[in-house]
């Protein structure tokens, strides 16, 4: 057997004698990481820290994050397993059926680039409570609208408003 290995990008075109076929390759750092449903004491700490490096929600507390979390009905983290650190993190409310809203997805910027964020909205999208739901919802910056395409979002119709009531509690 003669099995030639090429490499481009994060594609292999692999070689078995007279066959070829394409191989998908993870990198180590994606590789390794650990995808969970919930977030011990020390996760949240983790997430509190990814939360205040983020223009948008740097006045977080960690009591408040603890509250928010008890009330969200999914929440995925990435975890390195050799380490137990919490490396990306995205939330969601749904019904299950009609409605469901995306928020605050965040991957540390030390491992931003490396594939992290499509694994995390993959399995955020993959959740029970997700995968069938006819309309999910979020909000981003212009320049993210690209990478959420992907997974099929699109922008508001013009003639739609988004309305925000906003407390003191409030940040961006």
């Amino acid at each position: 057997m003669i099995l030639i290995i090429t490499l481009s990008e994060r594609f292999v075109n692999t070689r078995v004698e007279n066959y070829w076929f394409p191989v998908t390759i993870l990198s180590m750092q994606e590789a390794h990481w650990q995808e969970v449903a919930e977030l011990d004491a020390a996760h949240v700490t983790q997430l509190t820290a990814l939360y205040a490096r983020q223009w948008w929600s740097a006045a977080r507390s960690e009591p408040d994050v603890r509250r928010m979390l008890a009330q969200t009905p999914v929440v995925i983290g990435m975890v390195a397993p050799d380490t137990g650190r919490l490396a990306a993190f995205c939330r969601a409310l749904s019904d299950g059926v009609y409605r469901a809203t995306v928020y605050d997805v965040i991957v540390d910027e030390a491992f931003q680039g490396t594939g992290l964020g499509r694994r995390l909205m993959d399995a955020l999208l993959a959740h029970p409570l997700m995968k069938d739901v006819q309309r999910v919802e979020l909000v981003c910056h212009p320049e993210l609208v690209p990478f959420y395409e992907t997974w099929g979002f699109g922008t508001i119709p013009p003639d739609w408003h988004m309305l925000i009531r906003t407390t003191s509690r409030d940040t961006p």
